[in-house]
């Protein structure tokens, strides 16, 4: 619990103690998420037109109480001085933007995967998922693919990079797949 003279709620050592469901920091939205396998993330929780609406902020290892804090109070301002500013579609909008600069700019595949990851890894809940991506990426795609131009990245290109591990890794295959698209601005 929190010291009475302050006006939040959470603590270092309560966030670290934090069992299973959402525990309010009872300011700007903030809630600290726990899930029943111990992994702990930040939500903003507003109202939009009337309806209760969540963002992930990301996971406590890639953010701290204190940078939950200010994320929260920009995005709760926002919010209140404007009744229909959605901040989950800003983020879209964002990630959209970053999409169509890369397909004007001549950019390479690795630096559009290293944007998507940058401006996704807050909402993915276990930190893992951020390492995963790189180090498969790193692994698989990059040393084919990576330093290509993002506009001439043809069919042929995606299949060099799955060929050579799709029957003995397949699982790690179809991952990669994905990311690929996920991470291609088209």
């Amino acid at each position: 619990m929190a010291d009475k003279s302050s006006k939040y709620t959470l603590t270092a050592i309560s966030v670290k103690n934090a069992k299973a469901g959402r525990h309010s920091d009872n300011s700007n939205g903030l809630y600290l998420q726990v899930k029943a396998t111990g992994a702990k993330s930040w939500l903003f929780r507003f109202q939009l037109l009337g309806k209760r609406k969540e963002m992930g902020l990301g996971g406590i290892t890639s953010l701290s109480l204190g940078g939950a804090r200010i994320q929260a109070a920009e995005l709760n301002n926002k919010v209140k001085n404007d009744p229909s500013y959605n901040p989950i579609m800003e983020r879209k909008k964002e990630v959209e933007r970053l999409k169509l600069e890369a397909i004007q700019e001549n950019i390479t595949f690795e630096w559009c995967a290293t944007q998507y990851i940058e401006a996704n890894k807050a909402s993915w809940t276990n930190p893992k998922h951020v390492q995963q991506w790189t180090n498969t990426l790193t692994t698989y795609v990059y040393p084919i693919i990576g330093n290509m131009n993002i506009k001439d990245i043809e069919l042929d290109d995606m299949l060099a990079v799955l060929n050579p591990i799709w029957y003995e890794k397949t699982e790690t295959a179809t991952r990669i797949r994905g990311r690929i698209a996920y991470s291609h601005p088209s």
